[in-house]
């Protein structure tokens, strides 16, 4: 194993390394605290049980349209900015219009299909990095995101008693 690596190297690592940091961070907003949001907005187990059945068809929908799009050699930094800034605007919606079924369904949607939909894109970014001879460590890089996600949980939680969802969009911002 080269133990020495070149500056731009160890710049791949530490920007990849915070790419998947940030991108796990959004993941944990929207996965692990939807239904909270959803709960706090008015909404019983039912509601709460059908707006996230029509977020998990997005992202099912979702997942093969983003890889599409990769395959065709739009920029994975483009497609990641996109779905994060549609993960972002579906939890505004979801902060600003609370009660409101249609509007509560549409942002669970965008949410979804945004964050919750590219975790293969940004893997892909690595391994093109790799394929491109850039000598990173991917493992570390995804250490970063697993334990910035378990973070994220934590503290978001102890945030979400003191102050409640709303926080959440400015956050993800």
């Amino acid at each position: 194993m080269n133990v020495e690596m070149t500056h731009s190297h160890k710049h791949y690592n530490v920007w990849y390394s915070a790419l998947m940091a940030m991108y796990y961070i959004l993941f944990c907003y929207t996965a692990a605290f939807t239904s909270r949001f959803l709960q706090e907005g008015g909404f019983g187990n039912t509601e709460i049980a059908q707006i996230m059945m029509y977020g998990g068809i997005a992202c099912l929908v979702a997942q093969p349209f983003w890889g599409a799009l990769a395959d065709k050699n739009i920029s994975l930094r483009t497609i990641v900015l996109i779905a994060s800034v549609a993960s972002t605007l579906g939890y505004f919606s979801l902060t600003y219009f609370q009660g409101n079924y249609a509007l509560a369904s549409l942002g669970v949607i965008l949410g979804n299909a945004g964050v919750m939909a590219v975790p293969g894109v940004v893997d892909a970014w690595g391994v093109k990095l790799i394929n491109q001879g850039v000598q990173m460590s991917y493992g570390r890089a995804r250490s970063m995101g697993s334990m910035s996600y378990a973070i994220t949980a934590v503290l978001f939680g102890l945030l979400l008693d003191r102050m409640g969802m709303r926080v959440t969009p400015w956050l993800m911002l």
